[in-house]
């Protein structure tokens, strides 16, 4: 894409503009909103993930979420696939440094997705206001569904809240 910026002496200044690639959700066939067993059926025909289908699907002390943590295959070392009500909200990928580096990945996230929301010496990120993608150190690459986070944030200050509340009636009783 061509922008005009005006013109100089006769000369027509223009510059070219990369058309950025929208946010992606997800790597290869696994994405956000997916169902567990969407998930569990994907990772059975993945080339990048040690799958059999066996316990790495674990039930964490919040209800209603899950876990998948499964062994990565060379550029993988392992992924974490977190589920809340059965869907797929947060994909963690930890990469093998041996394969790549930080500055190689942010380089070709920023030439895809353009320069980053945020920026620190730990970790990019990239936001579309639905999907959130962070390149984190020493080498993660993390996919979450914004809105399900905001929704389990919500929920967990208010438990926060009412837990201080019967705290406070606890110490009340003494």
């Amino acid at each position: 894409m061509k922008r005009l910026l005006g013109i100089l002496g006769g000369l027509v200044l223009t510059v070219t503009l990369s058309a950025q690639t929208p946010l992606s959700t997800g790597f290869d066939t696994i994405h956000l909103g997916m169902t567990l067993d969407q998930v569990k059926q994907e990772l059975s025909k993945s080339g990048y993930f040690q799958w059999d289908g066996g316990p790495q699907v674990t039930l964490l002390a919040k209800p209603n979420n899950s876990l998948i943590d499964v062994p990565g295959i060379t550029y993988f070392h392992r992924g974490v696939f977190q589920f809340h009500k059965g869907i797929l909200f947060v994909a963690t990928y930890d990469l093998n440094p041996q394969e790549f580096d930080y500055y190689g990945l942010y380089t070709a996230l920023v030439k895809k997705y353009g320069q980053p929301k945020e920026l620190d010496p730990s970790m990019a990120a990239w936001s579309d206001g639905k999907t959130r993608l962070s390149l984190e150190r020493p080498l993660t690459i993390k996919y979450v569904d914004l809105t399900i986070e905001a929704k389990l944030r919500q929920s967990s200050q208010a438990g926060k809240a009412y837990q201080q509340i019967s705290r406070e009636k606890f110490l009340e009783l003494f």
